[in-house]
């Protein structure tokens, strides 16, 4: 696949001391009928600690933004942010993920790459309280 960039999502589920990430794919795989879970890759808490997970395959499209599926990797970042905000921890995890997938995969840092999902679907995704895109593109910027 040629990676244009990422589209950031929250799964509007509360995050919890069960594996939510789990949760997602079986709902993905067994309600949905897909191949796998639609995103790319997830960050969650789990017992208290904050781990970046793996899901689709980056050499599969994947199944989070149809307009987006064949260009930009899905990450969700677990847990609903119209209530509260993601914690610093997270979003750290984020910035991190994405520095990381722009160098492998040779995309810039712009607004044409970082897209949330709220630009192509009526939905508030990644959340009402989720840090604005320009606050993102600077903190990755920064690792550059």
């Amino acid at each position: 696949m040629n990676w244009k960039g990422v589209c950031i999502h929250h799964s509007l589920t509360e995050d919890s001391d069960t594996r939510s990430w789990e949760a997602i794919r079986k709902y993905h795989i067994h309600t949905n009928g897909w191949d796998e879970i639609g995103y790319h890759f997830g960050i969650e808490d789990v017992e208290g600690r904050i781990h970046v997970r793996i899901g689709r395959p980056t050499n599969m499209q994947g199944a989070h933004a149809p307009s987006l599926n064949q260009s930009h990797i899905g990450i969700c970042v677990v847990g609903n942010y119209d209530g509260i905000p993601p914690c610093p921890e997270y979003i750290r995890r984020l910035v991190l993920l994405i520095h990381d997938l722009s160098i492998f995969y040779k995309f810039p840092i712009n607004y044409e790459s970082i897209r949330f999902h709220n630009e192509v679907a009526h939905k508030t995704c990644p959340g009402k309280l989720f840090p604005a895109k320009s606050e993102i593109i600077k903190m990755v910027n920064k690792l550059n």
